[in-house]
């Protein structure tokens, strides 16, 4: 599934810094160069992507923590303005804020912050693009410590992330005395993770006196796609489509793409062959007993009355039969009009005025019946096997059928 990684510039006059990954997704190992493409020119420019994603600049957020007050989230967005606003340099209303994810009320929690105006004029450039915006990410983020050194070596900058927050500095020239100054102030451990772009890995060893591992521009903003963070918060919350759908979306794509989630993916095909077999076996089952009962109804009809010699309704056509019989035999039968006005009395039917019988249907006029009476009266004739209709002083009395 292909990944457009979109970096908005600092200065809009600038363009922007795109790639477009299409895998790496499912490998241990991450990202190969072969799995990135960088995209030149602007967004309207750029191919089709499954997502995009945009990643904040480290150089235009700032970082801050603030206990959360025990207030509904709604009012969140406005208590932080009031938190953070000794410790920034812009009035809050000019500044776009967002929470650490699980963020919780009466907890200290990671703040950042970024001019509003520059995110909406970038986000709105994409919008104009017919860009819709999957999540917003920052390049950098407090964590684990490690150094960066980003850019080239015109433009350089190094960035220390640590557990206290994200530095970023703009290297003077030349940068390599530049970088010796910084040496004393940054941690030497060797544990401690030193990144280098190529442009700028000879400069980090000799500045740093410590060898600098490499990584590309695609792999610094794939390692930022990866993260829980999402800026897209309060008043950008719909812009980028709302953090609640993303979620789910991003984990329904890592359990369909990811590698540690094959064993789950074949064993819920299997799950759903085996209902699928269960399913389509029940059906054939139901389908073979009703054939079943069908043909032996059809049997029991054809020994009692050879003379039949198409059968297409089998239980009506056995009624009539038999009614046939009785007739002949001279047996009363539910459709005879005495046998009917018998039951009609012994329901306890009001008297009757005016009928018509015919052919097993017996038509009452003038026969008001009260509302209150109706319902009983049809529910006894239903337990002798007849049906009552009709409203006002006009119904019809006739014998049901199966």
């Amino acid at each position: 599934m292909s990944l457009l990684l979109a970096c908005p510039p600092t200065d809009p006059r600038e363009p922007w810094s795109a790639w477009l990954i299409t895998g790496g997704r499912d490998r241990p190992e991450g990202l190969r160069p072969s799995d990135a493409q960088r995209l030149e020119g602007q967004p309207e420019q750029w191919p089709a992507a499954r997502e995009l994603l945009v990643v904040v600049p480290a150089a235009m957020l700032s970082w801050h923590q603030a206990t959360l007050p025990r207030l509904p989230r709604q009012r969140w967005q406005q208590a932080l303005a009031g938190l953070l606003e000794d410790q920034l340099l812009s009035e809050p209303s000019q500044l776009h804020m967002a929470l650490a994810p699980g963020a919780q009320a009466g907890t200290a929690s990671w703040v950042a912050v970024c001019q509003k105006t520059w995110l909406q004029e970038a986000l709105a450039v994409l919008n104009a693009a017919g860009r819709s915006v999957q999540k917003i990410v920052p390049e950098f983020e407090p964590g684990a410590t490690a150094t960066y050194l980003i850019g080239q070596a015109e433009q350089a900058q190094l960035v220390h992330v640590d557990e206290q927050g994200v530095l970023v500095a703009h290297l003077r020239q030349p940068l390599r005395e530049a970088l010796q100054t910084w040496a004393a102030a940054l941690p030497q451990a060797s544990d401690v993770p030193l990144w280098a772009e190529p442009a700028l890995a000879q400069a980090a060893q000799e500045g740093l006196h410590r060898p600098a591992q490499l990584i590309s521009p695609a792999q610094r903003l794939w390692q930022a796609a990866q993260s829980d963070w999402n800026l897209a918060q309060f008043d950008l919350a719909a812009t980028a489509g709302g953090q609640g759908r993303q979620k789910v979306l991003r984990a329904w794509s890592q359990v369909w793409r990811s590698a540690q989630w094959r064993p789950l993916r074949w064993g819920l095909l299997a799950l759903v062959l085996v209902q699928g077999l269960g399913l389509m076996g029940w059906a054939w089952q139901e389908s073979s007993q009703q054939k079943s009962r069908q043909q032996e109804i059809q049997a029991i009809l054809r020994s009692s009355f050879p003379q039949l010699k198409l059968i297409i309704e089998p239980v009506q056509q056995m009624q009539r039969e038999v009614q046939a019989l009785a007739l002949a035999s001279g047996s009363p039968q539910a459709g005879d009009l005495g046998v009917m006005l018998s039951v009609l009395a012994q329901a306890g039917a009001p008297p009757i005025k005016r009928l018509d019988y015919s052919n097993g249907q017996l038509a009452l006029g003038d026969w008001p019946l009260p509302a209150a009476q109706v319902a009983t009266l049809q529910s006894a004739l239903a337990l002798r096997g007849y049906q009552l209709q009709g409203q006002g002083q006009q119904w019809q009395m006739l014998v049901r059928t199966p």
